[in-house]
């Protein structure tokens, strides 16, 4: 019984790990549609922190985050 649940545990992982594994390995791809595998690259990476409004995005939600870590561990 406990085998069984140990794989099952690692299925489980395994379904809910493997996309993201998948996502932030193409990620690095030279590929504009990201259908298949043509070469390393760290543009898109450049093109992401080159844009405002997601560096605006990233600011609101890092302020955010730490009030609110702030405020639950004054609650706490």
């Amino acid at each position: 019984m406990r085998r069984i649940l140990g794989a099952y545990t690692f299925v489980m992982l395994l379904v809910l790990y493997a996309p993201i594994l998948v996502m932030v390995l193409f990620s690095f791809n030279e590929s504009k549609y990201q259908v298949r595998w043509v070469g390393f690259t760290l543009s898109w990476y450049g093109k992401l922190f080159g844009n405002r409004e997601i560096g605006d995005a990233l600011q609101n939600t890092l302020v955010l985050a730490v009030t609110s870590a702030a405020g639950a561990t004054v609650l706490g």
